[in-house]
């Protein structure tokens, strides 16, 4: 079963919006800008921090509404482990946010941002604060793995923090996804 993830702070209002860039959707100009989607939807864990959509709804949407997505699941040789994160120590390590940024015209162009993250307590964190639009976005490490050959490895979702951001890892959100059917 496939899932859309984001922080599950930002699902609790009435309808969330999810925004589509054009090189998400096919064909270019069908989809609008954003979808509004019933928050009931979303299977919440707060344990964890994240929120998970089934997609096969979004799926059906769009082909009602005459396009498709283009989106890619995260492979499971990209998806950190916990074997990945817990190499993870306390010294910095760099990652990347990909997000969709909020210019001040509304726009939701897709940005990159470079970090640091780190083992904190009993998980990880970005230790730098990120711009509005990141909360709920994907975080990748780049890393040597275990072979030494450099890597990119997704840690999981920016959530929500005051002085940096703690990551929802994904080794326990793939443990605590609602199961198929």
């Amino acid at each position: 079963m496939e899932f859309l993830l984001t922080a599950d702070a930002l699902t609790y209002p009435e309808a969330v919006e999810v925004g589509l860039r054009p090189s998400v959707t096919e064909p270019a100009g069908v989809a609008g800008d954003a979808l509004l989607l019933p928050a009931g939807r979303w299977a919440h864990r707060p344990g964890v921090g994240v929120a998970a959509l089934p997609t096969g709804g979004l799926h059906e949407r769009a082909a009602t509404e005459g396009w498709r997505w283009r989106t890619q699941p995260v492979p499971a040789t990209v998806a950190a482990d916990a074997a990945d994160v817990a190499r993870i120590g306390v010294e910095e390590i760099s990652a990347v946010v990909l997000a969709l940024g909020v210019r001040d015209d509304g726009s939701r162009p897709l940005e990159v941002a470079v970090e640091r993250a780190v083992r904190a307590g009993g998980g990880l964190r970005l230790t730098g604060g990120l711009p509005v639009g990141y909360v709920g976005a994907p975080v990748f490490a780049i890393r040597p793995d275990q072979a030494g050959e450099v890597g990119l490895r997704c840690l999981g979702v920016v959530l929500p923090g005051e002085d940096g951001h703690p990551v929802a890892t994904f080794d326990r959100i793939m443990m605590d996804l609602p199961a198929a059917g």
